[in-house]
């Protein structure tokens, strides 16, 4: 790290930053300013400033006014980016690493499953932190969802959604299910070949019908209507499978279900209906 300091020559690796109290060809010697400056940088590494950083840094230091807090609150800013983007990898690892218990033919579809209900999961903690869900309604929503995917799954003919999910589904309830998104894919293909906008009102009505019957199936147990809860339960499911679908990453899934544009087409649609609801 000194020699890249103390190297003059800036079109290769230098950044000609410092200068030592005396320095020969084969030789340099610090005196204690030097000292000093060399562990003002070490401390700066090691909060993450690039080395390429550090002189400007520096700089800051020693000025009057807000500029060095303000360095140093950027750096932070950046640092926390770098750990998000850390985090997401260390939980797309954990998909992957749960995986590798089944059979080669189903990991790639025990991959898709876990990917969604997490998926589903952070779209529901994104809407919380929002402000666009009640928090009585997190864990409401959390539960339908687990209770729903596994039976989708099965019902879409992945085979796999119950045993990654550890959830019994009955047989019975699998063939209700496969003919509702069968009907629903249908539904959405028709909207599509006849061309109509995802914000028209045909459409939404479709994207509302779709949430109320999911809530019906895995929210409450019985009708939304019989639980005094009328639209919102059905709306909240509508804003949360927005930020689900507003993320590029679940469109295969959603495709090899629904058919092939279904994806971006309910991503207007739920992204409208929850704009307006």
């Amino acid at each position: 790290m000194i020699q890249d300091l103390c190297n003059q020559n800036t079109a290769g690796d230098g950044l000609a930053f410092w200068v030592p109290a005396v320095s020969k060809p084969g030789f340099a010697r610090y005196d204690e300013g030097d000292l000093m400056a060399f562990y003002l940088v070490k401390q700066l590494s090691k909060a993450g400033f690039p080395l390429a950083e550090v002189e400007a840094a520096v700089m800051d230091m020693l000025e009057d006014g807000d500029s060095f807090a303000a360095r140093i609150d950027g750096n932070v800013r950046r640092l926390q980016s770098e750990r998000a983007r850390i985090d997401a990898r260390l939980l797309a690892a954990e998909v992957l690493r749960g995986a590798a218990a089944y059979d080669p033919s189903e990991r790639l579809y025990a991959i898709m499953a876990a990917a969604l209900l997490d998926g589903v999961q952070r779209s529901i903690e994104n809407a919380a932190r929002a402000g666009s869900l009640p928090p009585e309604s997190v864990n409401r929503l959390n539960r339908a969802y687990q209770r729903a995917i596994p039976p989708l799954l099965e019902a879409v003919d992945w085979g796999t959604g119950s045993k990654v999910l550890t959830v019994s589904v009955p047989g019975a309830a699998v063939s209700e299910i496969r003919d509702r998104v069968q009907r629903f894919a249908r539904a959405l293909a028709d909207l599509r070949k006849r061309e109509v906008d995802p914000t028209d009102e045909e459409a939404l009505r479709l994207v509302y019908s779709a949430a109320k019957s999911f809530w019906r199936l895995w929210g409450t147990g019985a009708s939304a209507e019989s639980a005094g809860e009328g639209d919102a339960m059905p709306v909240l499911v509508i804003r949360t499978a927005a930020g689900f679908l507003a993320e590029a990453d679940n469109g295969v899934p959603v495709e090899l279900a629904l058919g092939k544009g279904s994806f971006t087409f309910l991503a207007q649609a739920t992204k409208a209906y929850a704009g307006i609801a």
